[in-house]
């Protein structure tokens, strides 16, 4: 009977042991959660650029650079050579008569999260901007937060994929999805790419625009989203220009969306895999650094002169606007 006393007593130890451990991994989860929302909280409310500056209200051209990390400038040492404030000192440059503004209206995240800062950010503008520039879809083969395909019922998951949007709602999830896919370097993760290994490097555990059901919900999501972006910008009379980042897994299917609204497209740079060798990238070997931003910076105004959407007389930026809202008339892209 004492032995048995002596059991109980020890097994109800060992239950609170665990009943203690299960709270405390609870707790610290929660307090994780909170932790990452708070953060992004601070960071959406403090890095949005001010509308009332002078340099705004003064501007002969006014651009906003909407998209993810390699908008905001995630790898530079600062956000002065992420790469819209970069392309603001090479187009000034570039077109000296005129005194252009470029905002980076950049922060983390998939289309629906760039499409939701330009719903809330474009009625604040003090003056329509002249060019929109939307780059950041490559990041809905992974992020599914808040997709506004499922949100609408506009597309539905493979199967397979379901857990994946239920997992995700938590920053916690997406923060585990980030470091999943953070084990490689950028080159060699493009290197994969092109010889489709994907699915044998990176499991099914995102979604592969290769796969022809994850490609159909991947294109009606791209869709929707864009869709909605191009009614944002043709309602403050703007012209809006996708733009791709090196990273060339989704670019096909963006550029494939973008030609269906003929919508004016500025390719990736061709010399992609050769980032990482010429010292082009930061340390996470995936976002550009300073000199990086630079180099795509001068790509994104080649694609704007080559595409005429600035010039010197506001005419010609009118012009583009007008066929921009007439989809049945193709504009000429950036091969």
């Amino acid at each position: 009977m004492l032995n048995w006393g002596l059991k109980m007593k020890s097994r109800r130890r060992v239950l609170r042991k665990i009943v203690l451990i299960l709270l405390v991994i609870i707790f610290s989860l929660v307090l994780i959660e909170c932790l990452l929302r708070t953060i992004g909280y601070y960071l959406a409310k403090n890095i949005t650029p001010q509308l009332d500056s002078p340099e705004i209200l003064n501007a002969d051209y006014l651009i906003a650079c909407f998209g993810a990390s390699y908008t905001y400038g995630i790898g530079a040492s600062s956000r002065e050579f992420s790469y819209p404030m970069q392309l603001e000192r090479i187009l000034n440059e570039r077109f000296s008569a005129m005194d252009i503004c470029v905002l980076n209206e950049g922060l983390a995240g998939n289309s629906f999260n760039i499409l939701h800062r330009m719903e809330f950010r474009l009625v604040d503008f003090p003056k329509p901007p002249d060019l929109i520039i939307v780059m950041g879809f490559a990041n809905n083969s992974w992020n599914l937060y808040k997709s506004t395909a499922l949100l609408e019922g506009y597309a539905d998951l493979p199967d397979d994929k379901q857990w994946l949007a239920r997992f995700q709602k938590t920053k916690i999830g997406k923060f585990a999805t980030v470091f999943y896919m953070g084990g490689q370097p950028f080159s060699q993760y493009l290197a994969e790419i092109e010889e489709n290994k994907w699915n044998e490097t990176r499991g099914e555990t995102i979604l592969n625009p290769r796969k022809p059901e994850d490609r159909e919900f991947l294109k009606k999501w791209i869709l929707y989203d864009m869709q909605q972006m191009k009614s944002l910008a043709v309602s403050q009379k703007a012209t809006i220009m996708i733009s791709m980042p090196t990273n060339s897994f989704m670019n096909s299917l963006v550029r494939e969306c973008a030609h269906e609204f003929s919508l004016p497209l500025c390719e990736a740079p061709k010399d992609q895999f050769l980032w990482l060798p010429y010292g082009w990238l930061s340390s996470d070997g995936w976002h550009p650094n300073d000199r990086g931003y630079g180099v795509y910076a001068a790509h994104i105004a080649d694609c704007i002169e080559g595409l005429e959407l600035l010039a010197e007389t506001p005419a010609s930026a009118q012009e583009v606007t007008r066929q921009v809202e007439q989809p049945d008339k193709p504009i000429q892209h950036i091969d």
